[in-house]
């Protein structure tokens, strides 16, 4: 079920746990605050992700005092006596690194504390005493409705404390110190957290600025986007609005729900939809109008089908049937792991979608994907023909120049990860890694026995029809030079992918993948005997692999996989799977899986270049379930994906 808000973490100790601020109006509030006469004192912990746009107050309390932080490393010590007097100290903080200050009065003077080591003082004459104030303490920089700004402070506090005394130094605190009027550790659930903070406040990251200065940062957030009950939740956009959403269907209607960049509250309007259907794809366009299809879910000679076109606010704007015929769609079946993808361009969409065919003249129904293409007002519908048989998986993406650029798991002949260009009119198509096959166990129309895979009580014979690609697509990311594509698959613990006798080995190793292939990839060779011709340039210590399988009607079918580079190697009972690329700014990839088996079981995380260089280790993140075959979204500085809790968002 998705819904439930998520905190996504890096592995590390308590002290590198905080509170993310990063939305306007985030707060904490604190409605009474006893301070007695005299000395106070004003700590906490914070974090920048970025050079701060402004000046922010991140602890107050209005009528007595406030702390701030702004540009160039200044923090601000407000006091308010018989005079009002601010203390500045230049700090210079590191981004990305956790730093302590402590703001001091004791009565006489004011000081400023980064890291321990006093920055600023200055002796006040005539101040008096401290004011008094009944307002509540704010954590947090309250956002003035009277200002239309969309700064806010992009970071992380944790554990604000106010003293009724003069103390400088830190300390790990406990909450019971002698004169310590109040301790906010944040770093589990608190009271007095604002709206926005409830939904995406929480995050675990880690300080490798501290620790590995040359190791890209990673933060990893989740955000509560209100999807209880969702069947099927699809990422899309809306640019003109900076807003992200969700296109998703519960048991009874189809949805859309979008979150704006301040990740306020989510706004949910319900879409017409087609009775008894499933939701098999859906994106939405520069201006937040959304596409969709579904397909009903039944079988039949007479399926129903229909593309509905909404805009952002969920008003109808168009529904056109689709033809699921054998000479349109060729849609006898929609169902159960199967996942279209769709994705829209500034004047065309596309579509891939898997479905079972009607009966052919070999009195079969096959299954296998098609590629559609259609203009932005739904008039016609272009098929592109059958991506592949057997079709297990898809994404759909856009290169620079607007063309659809899309990968597909196929099962059948050739057997392997495709890679499809969809261009003015036309596709071209190449296989980029094929995989192991499933051979039948039993003798079919006098087929030999298969004894170069045949042992160990298993006997197999020289015939296939294999439902299974051992393998799950993680995406595709265009760099300057070439195509980087992602994904999981199997392979034996001595490094072999093409191993026949592998199938249906208990723990079998699996591990992520990546292939840098060139921009002209249709000019290269054909066919599940993969050319070196594909692949953007030679993997130092990668040797390409030959082998092959027998096909339904016995014949053999040549196979080779070459330019692997492998970002994982599992030992047998560990595996990677769901795997997903998040492309950075800087021109690097964040790939992220789930991992299965070992002492480290959980969400895992490795940044890589275009070139496939390794930029630091692993990185172990919480446990959390991600959303299979899901893209992720550029939304600003912020690439968003989907997991089975909700949203997740990194920031970059």
């Amino acid at each position: 079920m998705l819904g439930a808000l998520i905190a996504l973490a890096l592995a590390g100790g308590p002290d590198e746990k905080g509170l993310y601020f990063g939305a306007p109006g985030g707060t904490v509030t604190v409605p009474e605050l006893a301070l007695a006469d005299g000395p106070v004192t004003v700590e906490f912990r914070f974090k920048t992700l970025e050079k701060l746009k402004g000046t922010f107050r991140v602890v107050s309390q209005a009528g007595r005092f406030h702390v701030a932080l702004g540009a160039s490393g200044k923090v601000d010590f407000g006091l308010i006596g018989d005079i009002p007097k601010t203390v500045s100290a230049r700090a210079a903080w590191k981004d990305g690194k956790w730093t302590h200050v402590a703001c001091v009065w004791d009565g006489a003077e004011a000081a400023i504390y980064v890291d321990g080591k006093k920055a600023a003082g200055e002796k006040i004459e005539g101040f008096g005493k401290l004011a008094t104030s009944k307002a509540p303490l704010v954590i947090g920089h309250a956002a003035d409705p009277k200002i239309k700004s969309k700064d806010f402070f992009e970071g992380f506090l944790s554990d604000v404390a106010v003293w009724n005394a003069a103390v400088s130094t830190p300390a790990t605190l406990s909450g019971k110190e002698p004169n310590l009027a109040g301790f906010w550790a944040l770093r589990g659930k608190a009271d007095g957290l604002s709206p926005s903070l409830e939904r995406a406040g929480w995050c675990r990251t880690s300080w490798w600025f501290d620790e590995k200065p040359d190791r890209p940062y990673l933060h990893l957030f989740g955000y509560d986007a209100g999807l209880a009950g969702a069947t099927r939740a699809i990422l899309v956009d809306n640019e003109s609005k900076g807003d992200v959403g969700v296109l998703w269907q519960d048991k009874t209607d189809v949805k859309v729900t979008w979150v704006d960049p301040g990740l306020g509250e989510p706004r949910t309007s319900t879409l017409k939809s087609l009775p008894g259907a499933a939701l098999v794809c859906g994106a939405a366009d520069a201006k937040g109008n959304v596409y969709y299809l579904m397909v009903e879910s039944t079988a039949g000679d007479r399926v129903k089908a229909s593309m509905f076109l909404a805009a952002a606010d969920g008003k109808p704007l168009k529904e056109v049937p689709v033809d699921t015929t054998q000479g349109g769609w060729n849609i006898y079946n929609y169902g159960g792991r199967w996942v279209g993808s769709m994705t829209i361009a500034k004047d065309s969409g596309c579509l891939i979608i898997p479905r079972t065919m009607h009966m052919g003249g070999d009195g079969l129904r096959h299954q296998g994907a098609i590629a559609v293409t259609f203009p932005p007002d739904l008039s016609k519908f272009q098929n592109h023909g059958q991506t592949s048989g057997h079709s297990f998986g898809n994404l759909l993406t856009q290169t620079r120049q607007g063309e659809f650029l899309g990968l597909d798991l196929g099962d059948n002949y050739p057997r392997g990860v495709h890679l499809h260009r969809i261009s003015n009119g036309a596709r071209t198509s190449r296989v980029l890694y094929t995989y192991k096959t499933a051979h039948g166990t039993s003798a079919r129309n006098g087929s030999p026995p298969y004894p170069e895979i045949s042992g160990n009580g298993k006997s197999y014979f020289k015939w296939s029809n294999d439902n299974g690609t051992y393998t799950e697509l993680g995406g595709v990311a265009e760099g300057k030079m070439s195509y980087s594509v992602i994904f999981a698959t199997d392979r034996s613990p001595e490094g072999k992918v093409l191993d026949n006798s592998r199938i249906g080995i208990a723990n079998e190793p699996r591990d992520v993948a990546m292939l840098r292939v060139i921009k002209n990839f249709e000019k290269a060779p054909g066919g599940s005997e993969v050319s070196d011709a594909i692949m953007a340039g030679p993997v130092p210590g990668a040797k390409p692999e030959t082998g092959g399988f027998f096909d339904f009607g016995g014949r053999w079918q040549a196979q080779r996989v070459t330019g692997v580079l492998w970002l994982t190697n599992y030992p047998s009972g560990e595996a990677a799977h769901a795997p997903q690329l998040f492309p950075r700014k800087d021109g690097t990839i964040t790939v992220l899986w789930e991992k299965t088996g070992g002492t480290d079981a959980g969400l895992h995380a490795l940044t890589v270049e275009e070139s496939g260089k390794k930029l630091g280790e692993v990185m172990r993140l919480a446990p959390t379930t991600l959303a299979r075959e899901t893209l992720p979204i550029r939304v600003g500085d912020r690439l968003f994906t989907l997991t089975k809790d909700g949203l997740a968002f990194i920031n970059d």
